[in-house]
């Protein structure tokens, strides 16, 4: 049996002799379990906290972007909403113009005609006087005409 070992060994060197493009002995698999406790070490050390950073990124991205949304959102129901009041301000001032300017109407106008009634009155009022005056004025002329007649014949005649 030891001869086999041996003769084994021996083939074992000769099919798996040093110098190839390829060794495939012990050190090969060596080689690979230590790639690999090398990359579950890189993987505990540097990737998860940077995938963790990178996740924590990405969440706070998203928040902020939501809330970006949310906020132009809202933005652009007040612009609406100030809009509405915008015109139902402008309407009411229309309207509070246009009865103010109606209103200003109605009394000058009213204020108009008082004036005018009020200066006919007043100007009947000088008529009369003017002709109560008239009047007397000729009355007493009339008295004095013959006075006055009577003056003017003398110096003449």
């Amino acid at each position: 049996m030891f001869d086999f070992i041996l003769w084994l060994a021996q083939r074992k060197y000769i099919l798996f002799s040093e110098g190839g493009l390829f060794d495939f002995d012990f050190t090969l698999f060596v080689n690979v379990f230590q790639l690999l406790i090398f990359i579950y070490f890189l993987n505990i050390i540097f990737y998860k906290p940077i995938g963790k950073i990178l996740d924590e990124r990405n969440s706070f991205i998203a928040s902020n972007l939501k809330e970006a949304e949310a906020s132009l959102l809202e933005a652009q129901e007040l612009t609406i909403l100030y809009d509405k009041k915008l015109v139902d301000t402008r309407k009411e001032a229309f309207n509070l113009i246009t009865s103010s300017k109606a209103e200003i109407q109605q009394f000058i106008n009213d204020k108009s005609e008082k004036t005018i009634s009020l200066m006919n009155e007043k100007l009947q009022n000088s008529e009369n006087e003017l002709a109560g005056y008239s009047k007397q004025m000729s009355t007493a002329l009339e008295q004095k005409v013959p006075l006055f007649s009577e003056k003017i014949l003398v110096k003449f005649f």
